[in-house]
């Protein structure tokens, strides 16, 4: 009985702990691969010209790398060895993120990053290209996502503070 109410528990943290990422993503901006192209341009993915390469080229190869969905149901840590390490943040170290565009202090120049999202399993679910600031609403809080987790009565021990 102790077992039942235990997995209960925790099957019920685990759908409070995704519905909160739901809630978290959907108040993210995101880029599609179309947007990407018109951009940045649309380079073949190559995994050693990523690793290597400096942001422009990263950027050019932003929407090959989602569209073929070569990393899709790899680690986190398989994406690192395959890309290099993360130089982007998002929600989490754990999380691999990687700069496409750094932006500048100018108020029309936008940061992006390509962001490797877990699926349940904790393998990489989802590739897509991030703003790297804000909010929809224009406002930044990397205290946002504690703050539904505990509203939930979950928590997230790697969000920043």
């Amino acid at each position: 009985m102790k077992k039942l109410v235990f997995l209960t528990l925790v099957l019920f943290l685990s759908q409070a702990l995704w519905s909160a990422t739901d809630l978290y993503l959907a108040n993210q901006e995101f880029m599609a691969p179309d947007k990407a192209v018109t951009l940045w341009g649309h380079k073949p993915f190559s995994a050693d010209e990523f690793k290597n390469g400096d942001l422009t080229i990263r950027a050019s190869m932003a929407a090959s790398l989602i569209e073929g969905k070569a990393l899709i149901g790899k680690t986190p840590k398989q994406v690192r060895d395959t890309l290099g390490s993360s130089t982007g943040y998002f929600w989490n170290k754990d999380i691999p993120a990687y700069f496409l565009d750094e932006g500048s202090k100018e108020k029309d120049h936008e940061t992006w990053q390509l962001i490797f999202l877990p699926d349940s399993k904790g393998n990489i679910g989802d590739v897509r290209i991030h703003k790297n600031c804000c909010s929809k609403d224009g406002q930044y809080d990397p205290t946002r996502l504690p703050k539904i987790l505990k509203e939930l009565g979950g928590t997230d021990k790697k969000s920043p503070q």
